[in-house]
């Protein structure tokens, strides 16, 4: 699986997160409002954003917000928040 960022930007966090709950149920982790780390075997930043909803053809303008793929990772945080991303990272592995 890969690892993405989903970052809501302005008014769009509630329908950013009912997309990911709705997409990605038992793949993602709330960083805090309006921020999350999502799980997928999708491939782009593109595909998830279009599944999420922020740029799918539905909702184009609609939504704003940012997912970026992650190729590495480093800082502070919850133990809980780094548990769940090496528990992703080797389902991903393996």
């Amino acid at each position: 699986m890969a690892l993405f960022v989903v970052l809501a930007l302005g008014t769009s966090a509630p329908d950013v997160q009912k997309g990911i709950e709705e997409h990605f149920p038992d793949n993602f982790y709330l960083i805090e409002a309006g921020k999350w780390l999502v799980a997928t075997s999708l491939v782009t930043a593109k595909q998830v954003s279009d599944r999420i909803g922020i740029t799918n053809d539905e909702n184009i303008g609609q939504l704003t917000g940012l997912v970026i793929r992650m190729a590495g990772y480093f800082g502070m945080a919850s133990k809980d928040m780094w548990e769940w991303i090496s528990a992703k990272s080797i389902k991903s592995n393996a």
